[in-house]
């Protein structure tokens, strides 16, 4: 036997929180429990939410248990740079390797990387950084440790790809082109 309490939140819907089970509390310890969350419910809290939100509290590792945990063992066993790869999440993001992944926001990367941009760091590394950390909450998120990926609003940062045309001087245009000049002439 389970005691329950049936209430309805501020939607209206009508909703079930488990109590505990007979035998692990008593009547009256289930009586003064269901008290205390009817209370929550009048004060506008919902008690069904809360509890899920503490589980998942409690399930979800920070980033650095699951960059050197399960993502780490899954990463060596599928990429050639794996340990590159662990390395870069863990020495760039210092400022949030000890922050659970559902408290992981879109702004904590924005800061992240204006603090970056500050700093002299190029954009097509910071692109980089980015990626591989995106690559890591994204295996959360299909693991189920994750709910949603903070990178929905975030796009790279854009880079400049155009070359730099540079002409050879007179000294290195001889030194350059010389040997090949001479493989020529002798093929004829």
């Amino acid at each position: 036997m389970t005691y329950a309490l049936m209430y309805r939140n501020q939607q209206g819907k009508r909703l079930r929180y488990t109590i505990g089970k007979h035998g692990a509390i008593t009547p009256v310890q289930a009586r003064k429990i269901a008290a205390a969350k009817l209370a929550q419910v009048r004060l506008g809290s919902d008690p069904q939410t809360d509890k899920t939100q503490a589980r998942w509290a409690r399930a979800t590792p920070t980033l650095r248990e699951f960059s050197a945990g399960e993502y780490g063992e899954w990463v060596r066993a599928h990429r050639k740079s794996a340990q590159q790869t662990i390395d870069r999440i863990l020495s760039t993001f210092v400022d949030i390797a000890d922050t659970r992944l559902n408290e992981i926001t879109a702004w904590n990367l924005e800061k992240w990387r204006s603090k970056r941009i500050k700093n002299g760091i190029e954009p097509a590394t910071i692109n980089r950084d980015l990626i591989a950390l995106q690559g890591a909450l994204t295996k959360a998120c299909a693991w189920g440790k994750l709910e949603t990926s903070p990178f929905a609003g975030i796009k790279p940062l854009a880079v400049d790809d155009t070359p730099t045309v540079r002409y050879l001087d007179k000294d290195e245009e001889g030194s350059a082109y010389g040997p090949y000049r001479q493989r020529r002439a002798n093929k004829g």
